[in-house]
């Protein structure tokens, strides 16, 4: 009798060719979401900010985070295929905040 939501925003994003910037919406909520909970201390000062073509990047809000983002990113492009996310993360690139 309904159709489900998903279908109404897979039409949508189609239309309008917003595919990419849709998954990558999603992509970078659900690392956000996952960084806050596995990683709480460090998740404030790592923000996801986009997702192209298996590449996700979040930025550091300082030279310590950056650093141990960078250090821990091998580690996290595993745990980011245990979350069935959408498209495969294949590599991290870590950018630094403007302050």
């Amino acid at each position: 009798m309904f159709e489900k939501a998903s279908s109404f925003v897979f039409t949508a994003t189609s239309k309008y060719n917003l595919q990419r910037p849709a998954l990558g919406s999603l992509i970078c909520l659900k690392v956000k979401t996952y960084l806050k909970e596995r990683y709480s201390v460090e998740s404030g000062a790592w923000i996801p900010k986009k997702f192209n073509d298996g590449v996700l990047t979040i930025e550091a809000s300082s030279a310590s985070a950056h650093s141990d983002l960078y250090l821990k990113s091998s580690q996290l492009i595993v745990e980011f295929e245990a979350l069935n996310l959408p498209a495969k993360v294949v590599e991290i690139k870590v950018t630094k905040s403007v302050n």
